[in-house]
């Protein structure tokens, strides 16, 4: 895997300046020049002063220890990506960092909590629906073994995974049509929306991608 280039900077967000608060320090996360920013919720003061070649406040060690945090969290985010092999991303790093706060599910115990809830108990659903979307999470359950990633949490779920898991229902899983293959990456995207709504993740890794084909 080829090496990626990030960078992380601490900025002020004068446009966003409060006269009770403040003005916000955001955070720019670049990879290969894809960037995204979030709020660090921290905010310089009209008495403090921002030295822009530090990315710290002048004599405030309190916010600069809570900066040097954010910045260690976020390095070990990328480590710990690296150590894993997975394709980094500026989005996949901020969904990581804003999930660990909330919540950590992880893809195949976020399956197991929509089946119980919305499909299994779900008088709505048919039998063989309900037969299908098992099928389904046992396809899922078995890809994660294979692949050494059982324990992927959901907002590590990125266009790879999905690219990675159709080649694996193309070729592991016996006797699966283009038509099943198609319908099983379905039943992934409808859970994925639901995690959405659920505010478990933020974008549906299935976004512009074309499946079953």
């Amino acid at each position: 895997m080829r090496k990626q280039n990030f960078s992380i900077k601490f900025f002020l967000y004068t446009a966003k300046e409060s006269e009770k608060k403040g003005t916000p320090i955001y955070l720019r996360i670049i990879v290969d020049r894809k960037k995204v920013e979030l709020s660090t919720n921290l905010y310089l003061k009209k008495t403090d002063k921002w030295n822009e070649e530090t990315q710290r406040i002048n004599k405030n060690p309190i916010i600069n220890h809570r900066l040097s945090a954010i910045e260690t969290d976020l390095y070990n985010i990328i480590k710990e990506l690296e150590v894993k092999q997975k394709k980094i991303s500026s989005q996949l790093i901020k969904n990581i960092y804003c999930e660990a706060g909330t919540s950590k599910k992880e893809l195949k115990q976020y399956i197991k909590y929509y089946l119980e809830k919305f499909v299994l108990s779900n008088s709505a659903f048919s039998l063989g629906t309900q037969k299908n979307y098992r099928v389904t999470a046992n396809h899922i359950e078995h890809f994660l073994e294979a692949t050494n990633q059982p324990k992927i949490l959901l907002v590590e779920v990125d266009a790879k995974f999905i690219s990675d898991f159709e080649v694996y229902l193309r070729n592991k899983a016996k006797g699966l049509s283009i038509s099943s293959i198609g319908n099983h990456h379905k039943r992934l995207t409808t859970i994925f929306k639901k995690a959405i709504l659920e505010n478990e993740l933020e974008k549906n890794p299935y976004f512009g991608k074309k499946i079953g084909h």
